[in-house]
């Protein structure tokens, strides 16, 4: 049951933004996918792709030392097969993960926000598409916005759409095409791909009005340059900034805020961490997370925590969510039309 007081709670325009990196995938699957397979972290992607059947032994303890400086060796030096094998087993291995039947964190998490609201994923698995396509009943979910491109997003370049690569365009009806991956090469250029870049300047512009910023698994390596300088120029900008909450949601959380997520820190004079997603903001006032920072901070009369059901029967998920949808029909009005 949605209690009544929260029934009579004004709700605030403004977005609240995720950032989701591969720790989130982590977390999202602690026993592993469909298959039992854990979702590998940057550094765990060699043996997830049996890298060492290809590579020499040297060239494995590099991979493993950093993925990202050896992927990006292997263009400088010409070895390009090796690199383009490397980009087929990364495709393969993503392709063959499938979401469990129960309910998962991804799940919780696009049932905890709305249809104002964004997730930004820089991971290549589709579990998170998944558990957006299975809930997509609600039409009042979050945006999705995939940073390094996803092996489940598709394109229509002829109608200029996005949609999933095993569905048809919406409007023309022809097959989706697969986007490219943006492969982890040290001085990445999100602007060279038209699918990418739009996906950053999505997510620039929802990062400008935001009100509520959770960053979830995501280290914010300070090689990717870029990346961190569009993130961070966006808080900067941001109005609401001074009134915002930053949430960083990580095993690491204190040492990250410390170190690679000290420069974003600097810019939203409000943040928290904790190292899981049951203790975040999202997890305890799900759906009305900027509501709830807005009555404790602006209002002084905090709402009272409440959390969707503790079970992983979906079914169970998706009728709460639905019970909640139907408490608020003004979710289907919210949020403004990007422009592109």
């Amino acid at each position: 049951m949605i209690p009544e007081k929260l029934k009579k709670v004004p709700l605030r325009p403004h977005p609240h933004v995720v950032i989701l990196g591969a720790g989130a995938s982590r977390a999202a699957t602690p026993d592993g996918e469909k298959w039992q397979r854990i979702m590998p972290l940057m550094k765990e992607l060699p043996h997830a792709l049996d890298l060492r059947s290809i590579l020499d032994k040297e060239q494995f303890i590099e991979a493993t030392r950093d993925f990202e400086a050896f992927f990006d060796s292997l263009g400088a030096s010409g070895e390009v097969d090796l690199q383009r094998e490397i980009e087929e087993r990364v495709i393969s291995f993503f392709n063959s993960v499938a979401i469990a039947d129960h309910a998962t964190l991804y799940d919780r998490l696009v049932l905890s926000m709305r249809k104002k609201d964004a997730i930004a994923a820089f991971n290549w698995d589709p579990l998170l598409a998944y558990a957006y396509r299975r809930n997509g009943f609600l039409k009042t979910l979050p945006s999705l916005l995939f940073l390094h491109g996803n092996v489940l997003l598709g394109a229509c370049y002829d109608c200029n759409r996005l949609g999933w690569n095993d569905d048809k365009c919406l409007k023309c009806k022809k097959p989706m095409k697969s986007v490219r991956l943006l492969y982890p090469v040290m001085k990445k250029d999100y602007s060279a791909d038209p699918v990418i870049n739009e996906q950053w300047r999505h997510l620039e512009w929802f990062l400008e009005s935001s009100y509520f910023v959770t960053i979830f698994g995501y280290s914010a390596p300070k090689t990717d340059v870029d990346a961190r300088s569009r993130i961070i120029n966006k808080l900067s900008s941001n109005r609401l900034k001074n009134l915002s909450q930053l949430e960083i949601i990580d095993t690491h959380a204190e040492e990250l805020t410390a170190d690679n997520l000290a420069d974003v820190v600097t810019e939203i004079t409000h943040y928290h961490h904790h190292d899981s997603f049951e203790h975040s903001w999202l997890s305890r006032h799900p759906r009305l997370t900027c509501e709830a920072l807005f009555q404790a901070t602006m209002m002084n009369a905090p709402i009272k925590s409440y959390q969707q059901p503790n079970t992983v029967n979906l079914t169970e998920l998706q009728g709460w969510a639905q019970e909640f949808h139907d408490a608020f029909p003004d979710f289907l009005r919210e949020g403004q039309e990007w422009q592109g």
